[in-house]
């Protein structure tokens, strides 16, 4: 719907998908990329997929190529990139699908942190997320370090283990570009003041394989 007056842009959309099967064809066991990141140039603009792998955005009229992101090495993309010349505003081209086929034999994993802040008795949390950003199936095991001024409450996940300052997740099989995630709360001591340090670690182990980047199996926060 428009109104008079009202420019109305041009709308692309389409679906970003792993293809296990290497035929640029959603089917068998592919499965929609969440986050997968879409723009166009050069006049820019950009959309990032949805749990299903779907992405739509609005372009204005003239030329326009469409494309991901760039992926890693071991992963190839069908195809490159769509190219449009919108002349009529309110054009709809639907059906721009990206197809992600992994070169096997790269294990992956990334680990990211975000901590909210600490304050004295109050519940807190701080959040980990483990990408497998390869072309291997992974699992493995998480281990996060709490500061010795707070002590461990829950988490979204139940922990494998819990001893001490040490709470430790058994991950299992991510899907290649999905993540594992987990929130954890904390209660800090009520000994702790405005400007004390409150420093987290973690790391992630990968299995099977070696981590081809073991640089990024390690977060912190604080």
């Amino acid at each position: 719907y428009s109104m008079p007056g009202i420019y109305t842009p041009n709308q692309i959309s389409g679906n970003v998908f792993m293809d296990l099967n290497n035929d640029s064809l959603k089917n068998g066991l592919d499965y929609g990329i969440k986050n997968a990141f879409i723009q166009s140039t050069p006049q820019y603009s950009f959309n990032v997929s949805d749990v299903n792998g779907d992405y739509s955005m609005y372009i204005a009229n003239g030329p326009h190529s469409v494309n991901m992101s760039p992926l890693p090495s071991w992963f190839s993309v069908s195809p490159a990139n769509y190219n449009y010349n919108f002349t009529i505003a309110g054009s709809t081209a639907s059906g721009n699908n990206f197809a992600v086929y992994p070169i096997p034999g790269t294990t992956e994993l990334e680990l990211s942190m975000s901590v909210n802040p600490v304050r004295p008795q109050v519940r807190t949390s701080l959040m980990m997320n483990v990408k497998n950003s390869g072309s291997d199936l992974a699992a493995g095991n998480l281990v996060l370090n709490l500061p010795s001024t707070v002590t461990f409450d829950s988490a979204s996940v139940t922990p494998t283990s819990s001893v001490g300052n040490l709470v430790s997740w058994s991950i299992p099989s991510i899907d290649l570009l999905q993540s594992f995630k987990v929130t954890v709360w904390v209660v800090a001591d009520s000994g702790l003041v405005i400007g004390d340090s409150v420093y987290f670690d973690a790391n992630v182990t990968a299995s099977p394989g070696t981590d081809v980047n073991p640089s990024n199996n390690l977060a912190s926060g604080w």
